[in-house]
């Protein structure tokens, strides 16, 4: 597919083993990247260059748009980048109306309870309920379950990046490589170290490579709000 897709822009022939690889990068910056990475996807779309892409790859505010085109195994050819973006005019996102607002919304309420009572508990489960709730998709699924959407190859495959906060919070400058983390529907980990795990043991507890204590692996929402 890539090859006949760039041998269309290029008006030639284009062998399998001349297709480069492609990634598109995804910004931070909250609901303007999203935005911004959801346009981006429509650009590629329209001059079928989307089909050459292998990668995408995102940071903060990208990683939800990501994470809601992954939510459909055939995005790539069907892209719901209107829908997504209709659902954000007129949000408000303040501190005051995130507290009304998970007071309001019962289920909401609920999920706050049921973090409460895990080991780990911050802002974190709070913010990643209502952001949840306010970009029009509370995905409850776990990570994992998207590989159905990356395995066939019809669409990129997607990268979720995040900061390490006490690697970021240590005022090195430049940063140093290990402060960025991956996820991805089938591992996740430290790649300037080459530490991963199946992205299905994400949460649970290792010692010298072995699983000595397993949690459930949490889902989409809670990760959107890291």
């Amino acid at each position: 597919m890539a090859a006949e897709a760039l041998g269309q822009l290029l008006g030639k022939n284009v062998s399998k083993n001349e297709v480069p690889v492609v990634a598109v990068l995804g910004s931070g910056g909250g609901i303007r990247a999203m935005l911004s990475l959801l346009g981006s996807m429509e650009g590629l779309q329209e001059t079928g260059l989307l089909n050459c892409v292998t990668y995408i790859c995102g940071v903060s505010g990208s990683t939800w748009a990501m994470s809601q085109l992954y939510e459909n195994v055939d995005w790539s050819t069907k892209l719901p980048t209107k829908d997504i973006s209709e659902k954000l005019v007129g949000e408000e996102f303040s501190w005051e109306y995130v507290k009304e607002l998970i007071f309001e919304k019962g289920h909401l309420w609920e999920r706050m309870v049921k973090a409460a009572s895990k080991e780990v508990y911050s802002l974190t489960d709070i913010w990643a309920a209502t952001v949840s709730y306010l970009i029009g998709t509370e995905n409850t699924s776990p990570l994992s379950k998207h590989q159905e959407s990356a395995n066939s190859g019809q669409n990129p495959y997607p990268v979720y990046a995040a900061i390490d906060k006490d690697t970021f919070d240590s005022g090195e400058e430049p940063h140093p490589p290990e402060i960025w983390f991956e996820f991805t529907p089938h591992e996740c980990g430290f790649p300037c170290y080459g530490i991963f795990v199946e992205t299905s043991d994400f949460g649970s507890k290792f010692e010298n490579g072995v699983k000595k204590e397993h949690h459930s692996e949490p889902d989409v929402c809670l990760l959107q709000g890291k």
